[in-house]
């Protein structure tokens, strides 16, 4: 695949400002935060919804597209565009 994007590690956390309802995803390059990936918000202050599911599951895009490309290859499909 040639498509531009931010290589991983991607990793979520919670925004360094306080009171701030839900969490970030940044990439990470030898141990240094990037800037944002995404601006996961919850919907009350509580976080009592699926903001960190969320988070999670975007932070986790790079292992999961490393693993789609690897089944790919695998099963011999052409992944050319």
């Amino acid at each position: 695949m040639s498509a531009k994007r931010t290589p991983g590690p991607w990793v979520y956390r919670r925004p360094l400002y306080p009171n701030t309802p839900g969490y970030e995803v940044n990439a990470v390059t030898n141990g240094v935060y990037k800037p944002y990936v995404a601006d996961v918000r919850s919907i009350d202050a509580t976080g009592a919804d699926n903001s960190e599911a969320n988070a999670r599951l975007i932070a986790a895009a790079p292992d999961l597209l490393a693993a789609l490309e690897a089944v790919l290859t695998i099963g011999g499909v052409d992944q050319s565009p």
